[in-house]
């Protein structure tokens, strides 16, 4: 276990979806998305603390009573659950209101649409981060075109793409930058794979199919 305080898990969900009703309460598998996310993290065995921050109840969510007892759910505000808000101003929000995680030196943010992403993942992410004494690091996955718009990145002669996985930063300089990353940031390439993010029915049809094959 990493020493205390010094990295927090977070999994930020919603009630509310405009492509998928309750999309983070679908099942892939045995488990729900949330369900998904938070199992890899207890299992990575690098967090000091695990939050769920949602408006979405608890026992809802997370129907393992012995998954359920490893994560701190924290009650999200319903304005700040609405589709147009950004993860930015939602873990800003939470910082705001439960100022004991600004004790915290790191934070790692797991998006539940994203439920390939494995613990190695995760351990690997934040063994770059920490060797390098990062203070930002993001997953992407490798695309073809070059945009201009925040989420892609063009490094040695390469387009990439943030694919939603992870998320880590510096909690003093994400509450000074407001930013989970930059085009600074350092990039963890993943797999076309586990970079699946559950956006529409059809990337849920996919996603299961991908379960039931490699059973």
């Amino acid at each position: 276990m990493i020493k205390k305080k010094e990295i927090l898990g977070i999994i930020l969900a919603r009630a509310g979806s405009q492509r998928i009703v309750d999309k983070n309460l679908k099942k892939i598998g045995k488990k729900n998305l949330i369900e998904i996310a938070s199992d890899t993290a207890v299992k990575s065995k690098i967090f000091d603390l695990i939050v769920f921050y949602s408006d979405i109840e608890k026992k809802k969510a997370i129907k393992n009573k012995n998954l359920a007892k490893e994560i701190n759910f924290l009650k999200r505000e319903k304005k700040f659950s609405k589709s147009k808000i950004s993860s930015e101003d939602t873990l800003l929000s939470m910082f705001d209101k439960f100022k004991y995680l600004k004790k915290y030196k790191n934070l790692m943010l797991l998006q539940p649409t994203s439920p390939f992403r494995t613990e190695g993942h995760i351990q690997r992410s934040y063994k770059i981060y920490k060797k390098n004494k990062l203070k930002t690091l993001v997953s992407v996955i490798k695309v073809k075109n070059k945009n201009n718009s925040k989420n892609y990145f063009y490094k040695n002669k390469n387009s990439f793409k943030t694919n939603g996985a992870i998320y880590i930063t510096n909690i003093k300089f994400f509450l000074k930058k407001k930013l989970l990353f930059t085009k600074n940031t350092y990039l963890m390439p993943m797999s076309r794979r586990n970079s699946a993010d559950i956006d529409s029915k059809y990337d849920l049809k996919t996603a299961r199919l991908q379960v039931e094959k490699y059973k």
